[in-house]
């Protein structure tokens, strides 16, 4: 008598699982489709910044010379980065292939660097040992007053260097003043338009992984419910 109940018990059991998974599998897909169609709309958008950036760029070449606008307008020495992407998610060399990484984006504002004020104090140092070779070497020929007076236009005193931070370590100023203090409104736009572009780079990255880990769900949840499946087989070919 008690064979019978247990035979009926097994494919209920079994029947609840089938229909969580089946539930789960429903949500997952629904939730792909979202991410899928925000991740097109990102990359459409994506492609819009890099296109109306370089449009501006060109506006401005045009505006400002073909010369003025490019490599040629900084030293290679002068990295400055407004934006840090940073990858979040411990991951073990065990669980790379499962572990979900995330990326978040770091704005920072124009600051004065620490090699910046390096590179500022090298130069008056050098400024400073020009002027006073071109002092002249008989005190008698101008009075103790005038010399000192000199001293005080041409040598920079101590106090008015830049102080060095060793606490900072980012960029002197904003990049967009590399080509002049006054620029067209156009270079301004294009700047914001690349700004644009790291910004939705950074999102679609994470909807990419997103996306990835859906799809990771989706297989998985695919192989259980047909091991369910035919484990429901093999008890209704035993039962009959």
């Amino acid at each position: 008598m008690n064979t019978p109940l247990c035979s009926e018990r097994i494919p209920i059991d079994r029947q609840k699982k089938m229909e969580d998974i089946c539930e789960e599998l429903d949500r997952l897909t629904v939730e792909f489709f979202d991410t899928f169609e925000c991740l097109q709309e990102k990359r459409e958008y994506l492609n819009a910044s890099i296109r109306d950036g370089h449009l501006n760029l060109s506006k401005a070449r045009y505006s400002m010379g073909n010369k003025s606008v490019g490599a040629l307008q900084y030293s290679h020495k002068m990295d400055c980065a407004l934006y840090h992407i940073s990858s979040f998610g411990g991951i073990s060399k065990e669980q790379s292939e499962n572990a979900v990484v995330t990326f978040e984006l770091e704005k920072t504002l124009p600051r004065r660097g620490k090699g910046a004020s390096e590179a500022n104090l090298k130069e008056k140092e050098e400024e400073k040992n020009v002027v006073r070779r071109r002092k002249p070497q008989k005190s008698g020929s101008l009075s103790d007053e005038a010399t000192s007076r000199i001293e005080e236009l041409y040598l920079p005193k101590e106090e008015n260097l830049p102080v060095e931070d060793a606490s900072i370590n980012g960029c002197v100023q904003d990049p967009l003043k590399w080509f002049g203090i006054l620029v067209p409104g156009c270079l301004k736009t294009g700047q914001k338009n690349f700004q644009s572009a790291i910004e939705l780079s950074c999102v679609i990255v994470n909807l990419e992984m997103k996306v990835k880990e859906i799809i990771e769900q989706l297989n998985a949840l695919k192989i259980r419910k047909r091991e369910l499946s035919e484990e429901k087989k093999k008890l209704q070919e035993i039962e009959d």
